[in-house]
């Protein structure tokens, strides 16, 4: 196996036998960012993710489970990458160094979304942006973080991914699906609308963002230096909320 591949596989995966103590404890942190915390966030957390490990669950609804997950991939591995290098960048400083690595690999040389895309229905209609499926999400949350909160960034994928598929699952695990699969497709599948799609959502509350950065940054600065937040509500979450309501076609 050529070195480059190794490591890469190596740096996926862990570690490799050759590996040190010092890189396996980085990999085992940036592990644990990523998918325990991250992903962990976007199955348990958020209702979107919820109902997609409840299609998980159920194989015989295959085709819709990978309609939502393409639907959703964007915005899960970007914020679950968000969380892997914001967070081991607050680490020891024997864990910091790791953050190098870790970028350039998923950011840098991250691949498979092109590849994806000429056989995935969802992102025939919803070009990828970007070859690895972890940089655009990424972007938009680092951007949230870096210019208003690190909570701003974890309310905002909450927002994100506050979507009703209805799929339910009963206490005998039978599934029940109160929105057609059709009309699920549909929506999914129409890129004027961002009602049941995660993705467009997130591009939309960074671009609304981005357009009032100065007045937001002001409101949150005042709120998340008191604390008050938690009293009074979120001012980005309300501000959000009733920007887009959430928008239909």
């Amino acid at each position: 196996m050529h070195i480059r591949d190794r490591r890469f596989l190596e740096n996926n995966l862990l570690c490799s036998r050759e590996s040190s103590d010092l890189q396996t404890s980085q990999n085992i942190a940036a592990y644990l960012l990523h998918e325990r915390y991250g992903h962990g966030f976007f199955y348990t957390q958020t209702l979107l993710g919820q109902q997609l490990a409840i299609l998980y669950r159920h194989p015989e609804h295959k085709p819709l489970l990978t309609l939502v997950k393409d639907s959703s991939i964007i915005v899960n591995e970007g914020f679950a990458t968000w969380m892997e290098l914001t967070f081991l960048n607050k680490m020891g400083r024997e864990i910091r160094p790791a953050v190098t690595m870790r970028r350039d690999l998923l950011i840098e040389r991250g691949k498979g979304l092109f590849e994806r895309a000429s056989s995935s229905e969802f992102f025939q209609k919803h070009q990828p942006t970007y070859d690895s499926p972890y940089r655009q999400g990424f972007e938009f949350f680092d951007y949230i973080g870096r210019s208003f909160h690190l909570r701003c960034a974890v309310r905002v994928m909450l927002i994100a991914c506050n979507i009703d598929l209805g799929v339910i699952e009963h206490e005998d695990f039978s599934i029940e699906l109160r929105v057609s699969k059709d009309e699920i497709r549909d929506k999914l599948l129409n890129s004027k609308s961002s009602e049941l799609n995660s993705q467009l959502r997130l591009l939309e509350i960074a671009q609304y963002l981005l357009d009032n950065e100065e007045k937001f940054s002001q409101e949150i600065q005042a709120v998340y230096c008191s604390q008050e937040c938690r009293k009074s509500g979120c001012p980005l979450e309300k501000a959000i909320t009733q920007k887009f309501l959430w928008r239909k076609p």
